[in-house]
C-alpha cells in the first residue's frame, strides 16, 4: 500500500495519475468503502454510523479513486476517534450534487495545523496513533483526486471534539 501511495502522489502531482469517469452509482460506491473499511475501523473499537443516505445518487465519477477517497477519510476517522467512539457518514442531495461527509469526535485537528492538513507526508503532534502506520499521504491524494472530479475536498473541526471532511459531486440529472 505504502508504494501505491507514493505512486499516486507523484502521479498526481505530475498530472499523470489515470481517470476514468462513468455514470455510476454513488451510494453503491460509498457502501462498498464503508464495507471496505469496517474491519480496519473495528480493530480501533469505532463503529461507522449513516446519518443520512441517499439511495441511487447518480453521479459521474470515477469509481476506484472516489472509493480510495472514502477509504482514506474513513481509515482516518476511525485512528483519530476515541475508542469507543462512532464515525458518523452521510451522503445526502443538495441541489444538483451529491455531499458526502465523514465525521469524527476524537481530538480534532490542532489550529497550526490547518494549513498542512493536505500536505503530502503531514501529521499533527495532536495524535496518539504514531503506531498505526500509514504514509500520511491519504488526504493528500484525496484532495487531489477529489479536484480532478472539479470539486473540494474540505474539512470542519472543532478542538478535542473531532473533525468533519466534506466533499460534493454534480449529480447526473
Amino acid at each position: 500500500m505504502v508504494v501505491y501511495d507514493i505512486q499516486d502522489t507523484e502521479q498526481a502531482e505530475a498530472g499523470t495519475l489515470d481517470y476514468s469517469f462513468m455514470h455510476h452509482d454513488h451510494s453503491r460506491v460509498l457502501c462498498q468503502a464503508v464495507s471496505t473499511t469496517m474491519a480496519f475501523a473495528e480493530w480501533f473499537d469505532v463503529g461507522f454510523v449513516w446519518t443520512n443516505f441517499f439511495d441511487e445518487a447518480s453521479a459521474v465519477l470515477d469509481e476506484p479513486r472516489i472509493s480510495q477517497v472514502m477509504v482514506n477519510l474513513l481509515t482516518n476517522a476511525a485512528k483519530f476517534s476515541h475508542r469507543g467512539g462512532r464515525v458518523e457518514i452521510s451522503l445526502t442531495l443538495v441541489e444538483d450534487r451529491c455531499q458526502v461527509s465523514v465525521q469524527d469526535y476524537g481530538k480534532g485537528i490542532p489550529l497550526d495545523f490547518h494549513e498542512r492538513v493536505f500536505d503530502p507526508f503531514a501529521q499533527s503532534d495532536n495524535t496518539d496513533t504514531q503506531q498505526s502506520g500509514g504514509t500520511d499521504l491519504g488526504l493528500s491524494i484525496s484532495k487531489s483526486i477529489v479536484q480532478r472530479h472539479g470539486r473540494k475536498l474540505d474539512f470542519e473541526f472543532t478542538f478535542d471534539e473531532g473533525a468533519l471532511f466534506f466533499f460534493d459531486l454534480p449529480t447526473d440529472g
